[in-house]
């Protein structure tokens, strides 16, 4: 499956839906010009939900480590939630786990999104 994504607004952060494979960083360029474009209207906490990206080869950890710092740059933050298995049991996974707080659900990583502010 391609990759896609979705920019839902909540009131205190927004929710980034992936989808698919992030398989090349350009695979990801609009996304990130949207998230660049939020971020000027104090869009700056965001909760990445993961269950159903199906690979996230080292150019996708790229995209993801670039989204976590333009929004620190901003004051905000990234919580990854809904990590697949799949994604778990990986090199790439277990790099996630060491620079991204992970949570549950979309719930609790709002939470955590919360507790930092």
């Amino acid at each position: 499956m391609a990759f896609t994504y979705t920019i839902t607004h909540k009131e205190k952060y927004s929710l980034l839906t992936l989808k698919g494979r992030i398989i090349e960083s350009n695979h990801a360029d609009e996304m990130l010009a949207d998230i660049q474009h939020h971020l000027y209207e104090a869009r700056v906490n965001y909760v990445l939900m993961l269950n159903d990206v199906e690979s996230l080869q080292r150019s996708g950890l790229s995209v993801l480590i670039k989204l976590l710092a333009i929004t620190r740059m901003h004051g905000g933050n990234v919580v990854l939630t809904a990590l697949p298995v799949n994604l778990q049991q990986t090199e790439d996974g277990k790099n996630l786990r060491l620079l991204f707080q992970i949570s549950d659900n979309e719930y609790i990583a709002a939470a955590c999104l919360n507790n930092a502010a």
